[in-house]
């Protein structure tokens, strides 16, 4: 079996990821990291260090952004990239405006 790895850069996950592909190189297929701080600041985490592990890590700030290069790499059907694109739609409505800092 080979595993997807999903993660945020907020602590130490992609170093984690990191020590997987280093003693598991044939079992990570991908790894995609949500960014919800700046990636400079991910823990451990220099491209450099990446350049011949097989496998870097995508970082993405939205599930339709992931969903989409998971598409292109025949990770998933179109259909369940449609679905992602659609339940991120219906999640953004059930925002209550009430509560948008912005207002």
């Amino acid at each position: 079996f080979r595993h997807v790895f999903i993660c945020d850069n907020g602590q130490g996950d992609v170093r984690a990821a990191e020590l997987m592909i280093e003693a598991f190189p044939k079992h990570i297929e991908a790894i995609y990291v949500q960014i919800v701080q700046k990636v400079s600041l991910t823990y451990k985490y220099s491209p450099e260090r990446w350049e011949d592990k097989g496998v870097r890590p995508f970082f993405f700030k939205t599930y339709p952004e992931a969903a989409l290069d998971a598409a292109k790499r025949n990770f998933i059907r179109t259909s369940g990239l449609r679905r992602i694109c659609i339940d991120a739609i219906n999640d953004f409505y059930l925002i209550q405006t009430k509560d948008w800092p912005s207002e």
